[in-house]
C-alpha cells in the first residue's frame, strides 16, 4: 500500500492552507507520523490547498465520526471496518478527537480511513 498525504506541521489550526510537508505513506509507522498533524489527501500548488491549487491525489480520505446514533451498539468500530473493507486495501488512523467529548456529545470512536487509488489530477473528478 501507497498513498501521498500532506501535513502542515501544525495541530488543531483550523484556519490552516499550507501544508508544505508530503509523505509517503507505506505502512502504520508513516501513517502515524503524518496523522498526529492536520494533513491533507493531496498535493497542491505552493503547498496551499484550495480548488484551483489541486495538483493531484493518490487517496481518498472519509471520516467516521459515529455522529449518526446516540446508541452506542450502533457505532462504527475498527474491527467492523477491518470486516466490512476486507477486500480493499486501506489504512485507518484514530482522529483527533477520539473518544473525546464534543460539543454535547458523548466521548465515542472516530476515526479516518484512507483509500489507496490510483493518482488523479481533475480536481472535479476526484471531488465526484
Amino acid at each position: 500500500m501507497q498513498f501521498t498525504l500532506s501535513h502542515s506541521g501544525q495541530t488543531g489550526v483550523q484556519t490552516t492552507t499550507v501544508y508544505p510537508n508530503q509523505v509517503t505513506i507505506t505502512d502504520e509507522i508513516s501513517l502515524q507520523t503524518v496523522v498526529q498533524f492536520d494533513h491533507v489527501a493531496g498535493l497542491f500548488l505552493n503547498n496551499t490547498r484550495s480548488n484551483t491549487n489541486f495538483v493531484k491525489s493518490d487517496v481518498l480520505v472519509m471520516d467516521i465520526d459515529n455522529d449518526h446514533t446516540e446508541n452506542r451498539d450502533e457505532w462504527v468500530t475498527a474491527e467492523m471496518l477491518e470486516e466490512l473493507f476486507d477486500d480493499y486495501q486501506f489504512a485507518l488512523a484514530t482522529s483527533r478527537n477520539h473518544m473525546l467529548i464534543k460539543g454535547t456529545k458523548v466521548p465515542r470512536p472516530k476515526f479516518h480511513i484512507y483509500f489507496p487509488i490510483e493518482s488523479i489530477t481533475d480536481s472535479q473528478v476526484y471531488v465526484a
